[in-house]
């Protein structure tokens, strides 16, 4: 439904008063913070006996799977795999895949305990970055 000025009724994009929404939310994110727990863990079984290349190639291999069945499927996801700047992505994917190789090295040869710790202070990391480097205001309670 929308107004005569156009804009859309905020009760037609998302229901506020649902509570179960969250609740939906917040067992999707558990549940995918535990299937990371266990890739990370196999990943970690894994690089200890293979070279970090080919744990990576075949890792990244099989998350193509999904992304392969998301572009086939009727109803616009085709268009939501658009790629709008490609500097952008190549750029992003090289550091995404640098960032996967230096985590991999960290797995295979430290305490996965120990490389969560480090691998958890991220956002601090990017918190820091986004204010010096594109000048960002934090506020005492970004950190």
């Amino acid at each position: 439904m929308q107004r005569p000025d156009g804009a859309r009724v905020a009760s037609e994009t998302r229901n506020s008063a649902d509570p179960r929404v969250p609740v939906g939310a917040v067992g999707w994110a558990i549940a995918g913070f535990a299937l990371y727990s266990f890739a990370d863990a196999g990943m970690k079984l894994v690089a200890g006996t293979t070279p970090i290349a080919q744990a990576i190639a075949v890792s990244s291999a099989a998350s193509l799977i999904p992304v392969a069945l998301l572009a086939f499927l009727p109803g616009g996801a085709r268009r939501a795999l658009r790629i709008g700047s490609w500097p952008v992505h190549v750029a992003r994917a090289g550091t995404a895949a640098g960032a996967m190789c230096c985590n991999v090295y960290a797995f295979a040869h430290m305490p996965l305990a120990d490389a969560y710790a480090i691998l958890f202070s991220g956002p601090l990391v990017q918190s820091a970055a986004a204010a010096i480097l594109l000048g960002e205001a934090l506020r005492w309670r970004d950190w």
